[in-house]
C-alpha cells in the first residue's frame, strides 16, 4: 500500500496500525507520503502516532515508512493498493482522515487506463525518493503548540534585532519615494516573501532536513525600480513607519535583492508582522496577492534621506 496525501488524521492513523502490521509481517511494503505537514506542522499527538506507525511499517518491505515532502507543499491524494500481481490506483480529493474518507463530500476515481496508471505509478515512486521526501526520523517537523521543535512565530522585533528611534522628533522626508511592488506571487511561490516554502535545509552531518525560518524574506525588485538613481545600492539604514531602525542591504545583479543585514528574518518579521496584525496572514500560510489585497497595500515605499538612509513605509489600507 502506498498513499500520498496532503493531510492525515490522527484517528485514521491509529486505526491503520494493525493492518500495516499485517502487511509488514507478510513482507509487504507500506509507504505514506504526507505533503503539507513539513511546512504547516503537526500536533504533538499526531506526530507521536505517525512515529509509531513508521516503526511498525519499517518491519516490512524495502521503502516502507512514513515520509514528508520537504521540497514544496504537496496537496494531491493518490492511493495505490497491490496484492500479488493485481494493482489498483485511485486519485481524487480525499485526505487520509475520517473527514476525508467518510465525512466530507469527496470524489475518488480508480484509474483504469494503463498509460495513465503507469504515469500515476511513476509519480508515486517519484514522491518516495529522497530528493523529494524524507522519512519521519530525518525531518525536523514543527510541533504546533509547543514541544522541542516549536518554531518562533512571534512577529515582534526584539531589541537585539532592531533598534528604536524617536518618532516624535523624526521628520518624514518629502522626497519622492522608491516604490517596491510585492505582488505577482504566481511566479515566485517559493521566493521573496515565501522563502519558508522553499526546499528545507539539509544538515549533512545528521541528514535531517529542517524548514527555513517562517519570517525569512528577500525582496526582489524589478529592473524599473533598481534603475532609479535614488534606489539604495549596498548597505543602508531603514527607518520604519512604526519606529524601528533596520539595517538593510541590496545585493545581486543590479542590486535587485533587498534583505535585512545579519538575518533574513528581521525584515520578514517587520513585513509579515504587519500582515498578521491586520489578520491578512496566518502563520505557515503563503503570502499571496489576495493577502496583500486584504491588507490593502502591495507596495513598500522607500523615501531617500540626505544622510543616505531611508524612511521605509508599508501601511495597511493604502
Amino acid at each position: 500500500m502506498t498513499i500520498a496525501t496532503g493531510y492525515v488524521g490522527t484517528e485514521t492513523i491509529r486505526g491503520m496500525k494493525d493492518r500495516v502490521a499485517e502487511i509488514a509481517q507478510d513482507g509487504g511494503r507500506f509507504s505514506l507520503v504526507i505533503g503539507m505537514s513539513f511546512f504547516q506542522g503537526l500536533s504533538k499527538h499526531a506526530h507521536k502516532n505517525l512515529e509509531s506507525l513508521h516503526e511498525v511499517a519499517l518491519q516490512g518491505g524495502n521503502g516502507s515508512g512514513v515520509r514528508f515532502v520537504y521540497t514544496n507543499t504537496y496537496h494531491g491524494k493518490v492511493y495505490r493498493f497491490r496484492s500479488n500481481s493485481e494493482s489498483n490506483i485511485y486519485i481524487g480529493s480525499s485526505n487520509l482522515s475520517v473527514a476525508g474518507l467518510s465525512g466530507n463530500t469527496e470524489c475518488m476515481a480508480e484509474i483504469l487506463d494503463e498509460r495513465t496508471a503507469s504515469q500515476a505509478n511513476g509519480f508515486l515512486d517519484f514522491l518516495c525518493t529522497d530528493a523529494v521526501s524524507k522519512p519521519i526520523d530525518k525531518v525536523d517537523i514543527t510541533i504546533r503548540g509547543g514541544g522541542k521543535h516549536k518554531k518562533y512565530t512571534d512577529p515582534r522585533l526584539a531589541s537585539s534585532e532592531a533598534m528604536r528611534y524617536d518618532m516624535e522628533h523624526f521628520v518624514k522626508p518629502k522626497t519622492k519615494p522608491i516604490e517596491i511592488k510585492l505582488g505577482g506571487f504566481d511566479k515566485k511561490q517559493k521566493s521573496g516573501l515565501n522563502c519558508y516554502f522553499g526546499k528545507g535545509r539539509l544538515a549533512r552531518s545528521t541528514g535531517i532536513v529542517t524548514p527555513r525560518d517562517w519570517f525569512e524574506v528577500e525582496i526582489i525588485s524589478s529592473v524599473d525600480t533598481t534603475s532609479d538613481p535614488k534606489y539604495p545600492k549596498g548597505d543602508f539604514l531603514a527607518y520604519t513607519d512604526d519606529g524601528y531602525v533596520i539595517p538593510c542591504r541590496t545585493q545581486g545583479d543590479y542590486y535587485k535583492n533587498l534583505r535585512s543585514i545579519g538575518s533574513l528574518h528581521i525584515l520578514g518579521k517587520w513585513i509579515k508582522g504587519k500582515l498578521q496584525k491586520e489578520s491578512a496572514l496566518n502563520v505557515y500560510e503563503p503570502v499571496t496577492d489576495e493577502t496583500l489585497d486584504q491588507y490593502g497595500n502591495d507596495t513598500i515605499k522607500l523615501y531617500p534621506r540626505e544622510d543616505g538612509s531611508y524612511y521605509m513605509e508599508f501601511l495597511s489600507g493604502e
